[in-house]
């Protein structure tokens, strides 16, 4: 009604002054009205999240058994959007264990967020005993948010599963070509071996020592040994020995006492050792063969039977010749 008024008055006659503010004000009326109607046609920009993922740490797990062990930790997802935007957004979890095959599952698996806010979830992952400590596992979970209208990102973070090295070895004294007992010649060099297992879930170095060398020693014997050898994780390796004996020693039975001790245990203040032993016998040395042509006589001294006949027909030819010699005129 009053733009009505407003709109007469400008009609009635009125100076060219007060027209013009008629007009102005008649513009100011019509743009109050069209400015609200062209914004609301203007599409709106997608709003993008602001997203932080965050997974715990995890404790050091001791796989020092048979069975699997349950380890969890938990995270969080941190989205902020501007104060305005009060829109609903989804969260779709996935969790994996990088570098290896272990079962793990998240909880949650998706979640619903109007506006900013944390979303808390929680991970539980399935270590398998005896796993390697050189395993690398790592936990990664992704977060995938979706806004409206229907985009979506991930985001991801990680953190990894330490394991706690336990120790162990083995020693088993025959081998394919170095049985647990052997002969050993006097005089010479005899090569020997044993086999050592690493049972521990990670690479070691293992000491060894021969425990009755200074008994050995005391009869002439010199043992050489190598000693650290390292060895991964599982894994059997063969060390070859060398076993020294004197001339002088021409027989006997004796022991070879092996001990071989874990260095990574020993470092962190523990003791874990196994011991084997082998057992050789002193031979004498073989003879080496004369050579040389043997004597054509028997032992008896009288010559074999086909030598005799032939000696006797080279006698009877002989004389025969020399008969006819002395016949000639």
């Amino acid at each position: 009604m009053a733009f009505q008024n407003t709109y007469l008055s400008c009609g009635a006659g009125w100076q060219t002054v007060k027209r013009r503010f008629c007009a102005l004000t008649l513009g100011i009326l019509v743009s109050a009205m069209v400015v609200p109607v062209v914004a609301s046609a203007l599409p709106t920009a997608p709003v993008v999240p602001q997203v932080r993922v965050e997974v715990g740490p995890v404790a050091p797990v001791d796989v020092n058994r048979d069975t699997e062990t349950i380890i969890t930790t938990n995270g969080t997802v941190d989205i902020t959007v501007p104060a305005w935007a009060t829109i609903e957004m989804r969260v779709y979890f996935n969790v994996s264990v990088n570098r290896t095959f272990w079962p793990a599952t998240i909880s949650p698996m998706s979640a619903v967020l109007t506006g900013s806010g944390v979303v808390p979830f929680t991970v539980n992952v399935s270590v398998p005993g005896r796993a390697a400590v050189e395993a690398g596992a790592v936990i990664y979970v992704d977060a995938n948010v979706s806004v409206p209208p229907g985009l979506g990102r991930s985001w991801g973070a990680e953190t990894p599963i330490p394991i706690v090295q336990y120790f162990g070895l083995a020693i088993t004294p025959s081998t394919s070509t170095s049985p647990s007992n052997f002969s050993a010649p006097s005089g010479t060099e005899t090569v020997f071996s044993v086999r050592i297992q690493n049972l521990g879930n990670g690479g070691d170095s293992f000491e060894l020592q021969v425990e009755n060398l200074a008994e050995l020693q005391a009869s002439g014997i010199s043992v050489f040994l190598p000693s650290p050898v390292t060895i991964a994780a599982k894994v059997t390796a063969i060390v070859n020995g060398n076993l020294s004996l004197p001339a002088s020693l021409l027989e006997g039975n004796f022991t070879l006492s092996i001990r071989a001790l874990s260095t990574g245990a020993a470092a962190r203040g523990e003791a874990v050792s196994t011991e084997g032993a082998k057992r050789f016998t002193v031979t004498l040395p073989e003879e080496p063969d004369g050579g040389g042509t043997p004597s054509p006589q028997s032992g008896n001294g009288a010559l074999p039977a086909f030598d005799a006949a032939a000696t006797l027909a080279a006698a009877a030819g002989a004389a025969v010749l020399a008969v006819r010699r002395v016949r000639r005129p």
